[in-house]
């Protein structure tokens, strides 16, 4: 018996499985309430408005160094105040500080704009494997044999954007995530692939293959399938290389000796500068010198947010949102889909066609629902 379920488990899902049958429409593949609070972590904002984006967060990537940068400045200030005939150690001059102070601003812009770099072809990435996705399902889902297929490569392609989310933030893809359209025992066998996005590719082609029109019918084009099942393999290629491009952010840092040398002559700098500031500036030294050591430790510390950009942190790219948008463009493919008010909008056409067919004796022709919007013979 353990070796018929393995067998089964195996072979699924080469065809439409009897137990998918086709659900109400408001019913989803992800939970809603779950997307939505992961959602809550990230930074989601309106460019518009000024106060929302003013903020000053000290992370624990720069919490120590600004601290001992300040704590360094003040014991100066406090050398200085008992021993006054000592102010000429911390009076040196500022011109050393200010060209080297220059030099590090260059390369901090230049790791923050390599880091933004990879940020936004992470962005751009992304954005190509849910619009694959979503050509997939309004060009090759619908022409399949039966709605149960159509439904059956929706939620595939659904499981497959779970699954890149997941992958590249090195988890698995949790039950709690998964709404009631969603089948579970399909994102358990992802969950154990090594590379679950390239196995619902698989799966996704495999049920296209195993679902095209059949073109021995009357009537049928010859041709089409096989024009169907090519685009779909393209799209399909299109998503694999997108998703390993996203690999390729994800386990590429930054240049090592780059890293180093930027951060090794920063912290050089901040620390002697008190050496500069104290005997010019007294106390006020102490919060200059903390200023500018906030400014450029969390210009490094967003440099270094946003050069990992498929994590969880609140400057990461927001995937659950791009998902859940995703999701609403392809639920519109699920078969018999109805949109809200079109009860509403079909009752209103069928009052229509009966005033114009009482006033004239003559149905309205279906072709005449596809021009241009109708004007009501009553008037109204």
């Amino acid at each position: 018996m353990l070796l018929v379920i393995i067998v089964i488990m195996a072979e699924y899902p080469k065809n439409v499985p009897a137990r998918l049958p086709l659900l109400p429409q408001d019913i989803k593949w992800l939970s809603t309430e779950y997307y939505q609070e992961a959602l809550s972590g990230f930074n989601l904002y309106e460019p518009l408005y000024w106060l929302p984006t003013i903020s000053y967060r000290v992370g624990d990537f720069m919490f120590w160094p600004w601290m001992v940068c300040t704590i360094a400045s003040t014991l100066g200030c406090c050398y200085v105040a008992y021993f006054p005939h000592h102010t000429e150690y911390f009076d040196m001059p500022l011109d050393a500080h200010v060209v080297m102070g220059s030099a590090l601003s260059f390369l901090v812009v230049m790791r923050t704009d390599a880091s933004m770099n990879r940020w936004w072809e992470a962005r751009c990435t992304w954005q190509t494997i849910t619009s694959s996705a979503c050509n997939i399902a309004a060009c090759t889902a619908p022409i399949l044999r039966s709605p149960e297929a159509t439904e059956l490569v929706l939620m595939q392609l659904m499981a497959m954007l779970m699954a890149c989310k997941a992958h590249l933030r090195g988890e698995k893809i949790v039950q709690e995530e998964c709404g009631g359209r969603m089948d579970w025992l399909f994102v358990s066998k992802l969950n154990r692939s090594h590379n679950p996005p390239l196995m619902a590719l698989k799966e996704v082609l495999s049920t296209v293959r195993s679902n095209l029109p059949d073109e021995t019918a009357a009537g049928a084009r010859k041709g089409m399938s096989i024009s169907h099942y090519d685009e779909t393999s393209e799209q399909l290629q299109e998503i694999n290389h997108a998703f390993q491009n996203c690999l390729k952010i994800r386990d590429t840092p930054m240049v090592y000796t780059y890293v180093t040398t930027l951060r090794s002559f920063l912290i050089v700098w901040l620390l002697t500068l008190p050496f500069a500031l104290v005997g010019k500036f007294g106390w006020l030294a102490v919060p200059v010198h903390s200023l500018l050591a906030f400014l450029f430790l969390s210009i490094e510390q967003m440099a270094v947010e946003i050069e990992q950009p498929f994590g969880n942190d609140a400057n990461d790219l927001p995937m659950e949102s791009y998902i859940m948008d995703a999701e609403k463009t392809i639920v519109e493919q699920i078969p018999g889909y109805r949109f809200d008010g079109s009860e509403e909008l079909e009752e209103r056409l069928a009052q229509l066609e009966a005033a114009y067919y009482k006033r004239s004796g003559t149905p309205i022709s279906p072709f005449a629902r596809m021009g241009s919007p109708m004007k009501s013979p009553m008037g109204v």
